[in-house]
């Protein structure tokens, strides 16, 4: 279900994206309309690792993570709803992001 829910948002993202993506050298090919059966096995793939990534985060940087690039709100937004400075939520921003970019760089 989540990860249904993560699909359209990012689709709706990117028709949001597409108008200003168009004419941008190196692009071309970002709104492909009709992926291979591979690009989709692959796309699938990535998406259980991105999220087997984020499940394993420790809760708070999970947390703050997912109101952000999911939910698209802003770290003093984010720190409104939790009750905390918005430096705190960085904080945990950085925690999340940094996880997500070294254990899809080491392939686990």
């Amino acid at each position: 279900m989540t990860t249904g829910r993560n699909l359209a948002v990012d689709h709706e993202r990117r028709k949001r994206i597409a108008p200003f993506v168009d004419g941008i050298d190196g692009l071309e090919g970002v709104s492909d309309p009709s992926p291979s059966v591979e690009q989709i096995a692959i796309g699938v793939q990535e998406l259980r690792r991105i999220s087997a990534i984020i499940d394993n985060m420790p809760p708070r940087a999970k947390q703050v993570f997912l109101m952000s690039r999911i939910d698209g709100l802003t770290y003093v937004e984010i720190g409104s709803h939790l009750g905390i400075s918005p430096k705190t939520v960085f904080s945990h921003m950085v925690v999340a992001l940094e996880r997500l970019r070294s254990e899809m760089a080491s392939g686990k």
